[in-house]
C-alpha cells in the first residue's frame, strides 16, 4: 500500500517512482520526494520530478521550476517541464518558453515547446514514472573538427607499461590500462570493459593506485564504469565515462580535482547525450564528443553545445 511505498523510498530512494501511481492519494510523501529533488544521484533525481509531478499539488511548482535551468543533467529541465505540466503550472510558462529558445540540446528544446502549448491550452501531461531513452543522434552529427594533440596523454609505449586492479576476486588481478592522463604529479589510468565496466584510478608518485571514479546507476560517486577517454584542462581533468549496451545508453563526464589533502576526487561535471563513442581536442582548449545521442563540444567552463554550433 501507499505507506509501504513510503518507506520504501525512505530507505532506498530510487523507490521514489513506486509513488507516482497512488497520485494525488500520496500527497503526505511531498516533502519526502521534494526532499529528494537534490539526491547526489541522476537517477533519483529524475524519478522524484516524475514523482513529484504525479503527487503533488499546483503549490509544488516552485520546487520544479529552478530545474529548468539545471547545468549538469540536460534531461532535469525536461523532466521538470513535463512535470510542471502534468500539475497545471501555468505560471511556469514564461520560464518553459525560456527554456525552449535557450536550451543547447534541440530534443529539449522541443520538449520544452510541447510543454509550453499544453500549459497555454489548459492541457494536462500524464505523470511520468519512467526515463525516457536518449533521441537518435544521427540527425545531429558532424564532422570531427581537426584536433590538437591532447595535452599530457601518455604515449603508446608509456600507456603499455600501465596496468589497473581488477575488482577484487576477479580472475585477471590487473587489467591493461586503456587511457592514461599525467595529472598533477601522477597518473590517470582507465579501463573500459564494455558490459562489465570500468575502473579509473590514480597512480601516485609513489607508485599507489587509488580508485578515483567509476559508474553505478549514475551515482555521483560512483563504483564501476567504463572510461573512455581522459582530457586535460589545466588545473583539473575531465574523466569521459559511458556505455552502450542493449536498452543502456548513457553518457558522463566527471571533473576531476586534486583535493587540499592531496587525494584526487571525482565529481559528477555533465551528463552527456548518450555514450561517447570517441573524442578529440580543439584548437580553442574544448573537447569534441561523439556520443550516441548527437556530436557535442564541451568547453573548459563546463558549456555544453551542438558541435555544429561551433566555430573555430
Amino acid at each position: 500500500g501507499l505507506q509501504l511505498a513510503i518507506e520504501a523510498a525512505k530507505k532506498n530512494p530510487e523507490a521514489v517512482s513506486e509513488l507516482t501511481s497512488f497520485g494525488a492519494a500520496a500527497r503526505t510523501a511531498e516533502p519526502l520526494v521534494v526532499s529528494l529533488l537534490s539526491h547526489a544521484s541522476p537517477t533519483v533525481r529524475l524519478s522524484a520530478i516524475g514523482a513529484l509531478g504525479a503527487v503533488g499539488a499546483a503549490e509544488s511548482a516552485p520546487a520544479l521550476t529552478p530545474l529548468l535551468a539545471d547545468p549538469v543533467d540536460w534531461r532535469v529541465p525536461c523532466a521538470a517541464a513535463r512535470a510542471l505540466v502534468t500539475l497545471g503550472a501555468a505560471q511556469s510558462v514564461s520560464a518553459i518558453e525560456a527554456l525552449a529558445r535557450e536550451h543547447w540540446y534541440p530534443p529539449v528544446r522541443d520538449c520544452a515547446r510541447t510543454a509550453a502549448a499544453a500549459l497555454k491550452s489548459g492541457g494536462r501531461a500524464e505523470p511520468q514514472s519512467h526515463l525516457w531513452d536518449v533521441p537518435d543522434g544521427k540527425k545531429w552529427r558532424h564532422p570531427p573538427p581537426n584536433g590538437d594533440p591532447e595535452p599530457n596523454a601518455l604515449s603508446a609505449a608509456e600507456l603499455a607499461k600501465e596496468t589497473v586492479p581488477s575488482e577484487t576476486g576477479a580472475r585477471k588481478p590487473r587489467l591493461p590500462a586503456q587511457t592514461g592522463l599525467k595529472f598533477a604529479d601522477g597518473l590517470l589510468l582507465g579501463t573500459d570493459q564494455g558490459e562489465w565496466g570500468g575502473r579509473l584510478i590514480w597512480k601516485g608518485p609513489r607508485g599507489e593506485k587509488t580508485l578515483v571514479a567509476s559508474d553505478f546507476r549514475g551515482d555521483t560517486t560512483p563504483l564501476a564504469s567504463n572510461v573512455v577517454a581522459l582530457h586535460s584542462f589545466g588545473a583539473f581533468a575531465v574523466s569521459l565515462h559511458g556505455l552502450g549496451h542493449m536498452s543502456i545508453n548513457e553518457g558522463t563526464a566527471y571533473r576531476i580535482d586534486r583535493a587540499a589533502d592531496g587525494s584526487v576526487v571525482a565529481t559528477l561535471w555533465r551528463v552527456l547525450p548518450g555514450e561517447p563513442e570517441r573524442s578529440s581536442r580543439l584548437p580553442d582548449g574544448s573537447v569534441f564528443i561523439s556520443c550516441r545521442g548527437g556530436d557535442v563540444v564541451l568547453s573548459p567552463d563546463g558549456r555544453l553545445r551542438m558541435a555544429s554550433e561551433w566555430k573555430p
